[in-house]
């Protein structure tokens, strides 16, 4: 095994300084078919929408405006077991965004393999309904170590690799696998490259431009700054800073993050009914 990057976080609220990004409440999610809310990932080619997913095997991915309403109900062909993730980033096709759906929940620590759902991101109209994904690939994923509990993911723009970051309440570990050695049906061994002195991760995010990474928990949540040229790995090495991913009404339960697509701003939503849909804007790097 390669030598892994030791990650080290300060998580002292006074030690790490804020980022004060500034709270703006975008609307509430209007279905009742979302009230378990973990992953989300905000389109860049329609324009306006999220992409938010349920915890659980539900095998349905929801298209829902930042006002929240719902669009369009996408359902998996492949069964899942516990999705906690929804990530969007490159795929077979140049140019074209994929909506990733990580199959990665294992609150028992007993699945030998996680899985990991890519399909191509459909253009949508302005009213949807339920739509079946007709074509979709299912990557097998293992860790190196034993099973994991984990509920964040991300693919990086830049490196085009995947990570996974397990839930820990004593730190996180840093998987990756790379993006062009994933193939349908086909078991792949994740690697360590690092490890995430940030606890009990529920979510987390990477710019669509690489450049900043969010992690979260429920109640609070850090952000990295990526110096050109470092990985994933070493910008992870860096204090982060901590910002607020609970605007004022939403649910304590909270582990759904994204940023929007100019990278300038991130998303957040909570578990639970009608849950407002919250928008963080950034300074500038």
């Amino acid at each position: 095994m390669r030598a892994t990057a030791t990650v080290s976080v300060i998580c002292v609220a006074l030690l790490m300084g804020s980022a004060q990004a500034a709270e703006r409440e975008l609307g509430k999610v209007k279905s009742k078919a979302l009230a378990e809310v973990s992953g989300m990932a905000a389109s860049r080619v329609n324009k306006g929408l999220l992409w938010v997913s349920n915890d659980g095997d539900s095998g349905r991915v929801y298209a829902i405006r930042t006002d929240g309403k719902m669009i369009v109900e996408l359902r998996l062909p492949v069964r899942v077991l516990d999705v906690e993730e929804l990530a969007l980033g490159p795929g077979s096709e140049d140019g074209a965004d994929y909506l990733y759906v990580g199959d990665i929940g294992d609150n028992d620590s007993r699945r030998f393999e996680v899985t990991v759902v890519r399909f191509k991101e459909p253009m949508i109209g302005s009213e949807g309904g339920e739509v079946k994904v007709e074509q979709a690939e299912q990557f097998r994923l293992a860790y190196p170590d034993g099973p994991h509990d984990a509920e964040a993911m991300f693919v990086d723009p830049e490196s085009n690799s995947l990570f996974i970051v397990t839930k820990e309440p004593q730190g996180g570990r840093l998987y990756s696998v790379a993006i062009n050695a994933l193939k349908d049906r086909v078991r792949s061994e994740l690697t360590l490259v690092g490890r995430v002195n940030a606890d009990s991760v529920s979510g987390g995010a990477i710019s669509p431009d690489g450049r900043r990474i969010v992690l979260r928990r429920e109640e609070h949540g850090w952000l990295w700054n990526r110096r050109p040229g470092a990985s994933v790995a070493e910008a992870l090495q860096g204090v982060p800073q901590v910002v607020t991913v609970r605007g004022r009404r939403q649910g304590k339960n909270g582990e759904a993050v994204a940023f929007r697509g100019d990278s300038a701003a991130y998303y957040t939503l909570s578990e639970g009914k009608k849950q407002a849909i919250s928008e963080f804007e950034l300074p500038p790097q």
